[in-house]
């Protein structure tokens, strides 16, 4: 059984927003300073898609499928997921403390999420990673996300590879 396996996973709730907050700005310090400037980091981790009040209300929505996993009743690991006009989800982020990244947390919680959706009735679930996230593309690619699009995407004034995956449920 995976190390990732013996953490409690539970619904996320609007009260775990700040320390969602505190490992999406860890996942991108670690994850993206080789390639994302670091006024376009901070900038963008200030902005309305990491705000606390946004968080809450993914957190509160009802109609996705937002799970944490702790560790001695600290979260050490979140992923989000947002229902799209069309039928689709998409996951909009996933982040597991660098502490205890490896150990099979982040794909437990995408099982869940797939798991769910497909009880749901959900076809199709879409993530996108910046292109030069190596490590996170092989992560989907691992649970069968196949490459959908390659586009350009802006962060503050820098022009970065936005890839988006899909994967049939």
């Amino acid at each position: 059984m995976p190390e990732g396996s013996n953490q409690p996973l539970r619904v996320a709730v609007p009260a775990d927003a700040e320390r969602c907050k505190e490992l999406g700005v860890i996942g991108w310090e670690t994850t993206y300073s080789g390639y994302v400037h670091e006024h376009n980091r901070r900038a963008y981790l200030n902005g309305d898609f990491w705000s606390i009040d946004r968080l809450r209300t993914v957190l509160a929505d009802d109609s996705a499928v937002n799970l944490v996993v702790e560790q001695g009743g600290r979260v050490i690991g979140f992923i989000t997921t947002e229902a799209l006009d069309d039928g689709r989800y998409e996951v909009t982020r996933l982040y597991v403390d660098p502490e205890v990244r490896s150990r099979g947390i982040g794909a437990r919680m995408l099982q869940s999420v797939f798991d769910e959706l497909r009880r749901r009735g959900v076809a199709e679930v879409i993530v996108n990673v910046f292109g030069d996230n190596h490590a996170g593309r092989r992560f989907y690619e691992r649970h069968g996300f196949q490459l959908s699009d390659d586009v350009w995407c802006m962060v503050g004034d820098q022009r970065l590879s936005d890839v988006w995956y899909s994967q049939r449920l």
